[in-house]
């Protein structure tokens, strides 16, 4: 896909709708009847919420409910991976950034014996102007969580010194 955005876009909003494409074709291709329960594993190192939400959403719009532990009354099961979830960044010449997101799904579906293993990819480039604020925030992030030097020289030796301090004073009080 490929679009101008009038406004930016927020990135999450861009993997929502990649993931919701991705679990419609899923669910479109499950041969289970309306109103069965079919099982519902996710693994993601990133955006778990997002990923299952959109499966869920997808098993209810045909009239389908989920399940992550009732292995007996589920009809069929899928299980899903997300394998890579990347957004990357280029500068054009117009002074805006063109955003490429890519997400990328393993999903295998169990039906009775029947097992089916797909992989299922989905690439979103739009032209955006919100890179320069994620960075700043991504950068001042960054920064509050590193430590400076001062916090990682200066701060043990305070404590330690404070420590021994009050071991002197125990042992010079108490006499």
């Amino acid at each position: 896909m490929r679009g101008q955005d009038a406004e930016s876009t927020s990135v999450v909003v861009v993997i929502r709708r990649q993931l919701q494409s991705i679990a419609d074709e899923v669910v479109g291709r499950l041969s289970a009847e309306e109103g069965q329960t079919v099982g519902l594993d996710v693994e993601s190192p990133r955006y778990r919420g997002l990923v299952e939400n959109a499966f869920v959403d997808a098993l209810q719009r045909r009239h389908l409910s989920a399940t992550s532990s009732d292995v007996d009354r589920a009809k069929a099961w899928l299980h899903v991976y997300l394998l890579e979830q990347h957004v990357g960044y280029a500068e054009t010449n117009a002074g805006l950034f063109e955003r490429s997101s890519r997400t990328v799904v393993e999903v295998r579906t169990q039906h009775g014996e029947t097992e089916d293993l797909r992989r299922l990819e989905r690439t979103t480039v739009d032209s955006t102007t919100v890179r320069e604020s994620e960075n700043e925030v991504g950068r001042s992030m960054a920064e509050e969580d590193a430590p400076s030097f001062l916090d990682r020289t200066l701060l043990p030796v305070v404590i330690i010194a404070g420590a021994m301090v009050i071991v002197y004073l125990f042992f010079t009080v108490r006499s």
